[in-house]
């Protein structure tokens, strides 16, 4: 431990990249809690499928197991997944959530919508998706808890669509049940909506409808909370389930 800490650093660096990926479950009310090192987990966490204990390095000893969880935290990536209440299994410091830089929830339920057609009657203009109250709660108390640290800088959260809108001619997004105003006034720069299979189940038209509503939605949610002037940013098509990402970032 007689390097520099620039030197340390690099070491560290080196070593994160070749144990990038830990991964613990049944944590509460967080099914699951995994963190890739300088990776994007959309791209990325379909190759880890099992269980990663933290690399047995890190432990040599207290100054390498703080400086380098320090590193992990400046540039690693935390994927939580809410779940159904659970026994505990203790969580450590280590891999605690709420002092993450980068965050990405996924929600436990996909979007539902306001009416159920039955079978036969033809497609409906004017169906809203919203997200279950669970996962209103659940994703306000997270990020309350988180804004105790004031370290979140980006925010990402997950949705799933009900996989079968065949019926649905356009529908609209409503997330005026989520309340991440506990992070205003922090370190929050960006908060990002991931619609998974996004272009799997709609037309062009409809998915081109959904977007304008879930980024009109996004800047409603988060213009306040992130302040400043801000930059929207749509993307569709993005990795093999052809999801679509929209953004609202603090220039």
């Amino acid at each position: 431990m007689d390097l520099p800490r620039e030197l340390r650093n690099h070491v560290y660096q080196m070593l994160w990249e070749h144990t990038p990926h830990i991964k613990s479950s049944n944590l509460g009310t967080f099914e699951s809690v995994e963190i890739f090192y300088k990776e994007t987990p959309q791209a990325e966490r379909y190759l880890y499928n099992q269980a990663e204990k933290p690399p047995s390095w890190l432990f040599t000893c207290k100054q390498i197991l703080e400086e380098a969880t320090e590193e992990l935290r400046l540039r690693g990536a935390w994927y939580i997944r809410f779940g159904e209440p659970k026994e505990i299994t203790p969580l450590s410091s280590m891999i605690s959530p709420f002092k993450a830089r980068r965050m990405y929830v996924e929600l436990q339920y996909v979007l539902r919508r306001d009416q159920t057609l039955p079978e036969g009657t033809g497609p409906t203009t004017n169906t809203t998706l919203r997200p279950y109250s669970e996962d209103c709660t659940s994703l306000a108390h997270f990020v309350a808890q988180s804004a105790i640290y004031n370290t979140v800088g980006e925010l990402t959260v997950i949705f799933y669509i009900d996989p079968d809108p065949s019926d649905m001619v356009c529908d609209t997004i409503d997330l005026s049940g989520f309340n991440i105003d506990s992070l205003a006034g922090g370190s929050l720069r960006k908060v990002s909506l991931y619609v998974t299979e996004w272009g799997l189940y709609y037309t062009p038209g409809a998915a081109t409808a959904l977007t304008t509503s879930f980024a009109s939605s996004l800047t409603s949610l988060v213009r306040s909370v992130v302040g400043g002037d801000t930059s929207l940013r749509v993307e569709e098509g993005l990795h093999a389930d052809r999801a679509a990402s929209i953004s609202l970032q603090q220039l």
